[in-house]
């Protein structure tokens, strides 16, 4: 059995993008990356905005392919004195997080985070859950 390992980087090379339906606004965008070839320098995600209100829960998903062996998600927002959480939810069952704006080394309204695992991501369904962990008013994000 291999173990996902998550890693926070400031830029990615070999990476694709894919689609995503999001299941909130209706809109087809994609919000992640997956790397799949090393042969592709770098592809840049469009990103789904969303908001975000005290004790309040956001969902988003994704497919993902069985090909992929790492993913790039990042949920960004511009008001650093709010904190949003962001937990994974994996097609296996496994809950990662959640993580906060200090788990990547910064407090900069950004929570970047690299999945990957040689021997492949699990297949399915990917959920992510964006949380108003401490926001005052509503704190607009892209993920």
């Amino acid at each position: 059995m291999s173990t996902l390992l998550f890693s926070c980087l400031i830029s990615v090379t070999g990476a694709l993008a894919f689609a995503e339906w999001d299941h909130n606004s209706g809109n087809s965008e994609c919000f992640f990356s997956c790397a799949k070839s090393p042969s592709i320098d770098h592809v840049v995600p469009v990103f789904i905005s969303g908001t975000s209100r005290q004790g309040q829960a956001s969902w988003h998903y994704r497919s993902l392919d069985k090909l992929c062996t790492s993913m790039e998600v990042e949920l960004s927002w511009s008001n650093k004195a709010n904190s949003l959480l962001l937990r994974l939810y994996a097609p296996d069952g496994e809950v990662y997080g959640p993580f906060s704006d200090a788990d990547d080394g910064a407090i900069d309204g950004s929570i970047h985070l690299v999945v990957s695992n040689p021997d492949g991501l699990p297949q399915g369904m990917w959920y992510f859950e964006v949380y108003g962990d401490k926001v005052q008013g509503i704190q607009s994000y892209t993920i």
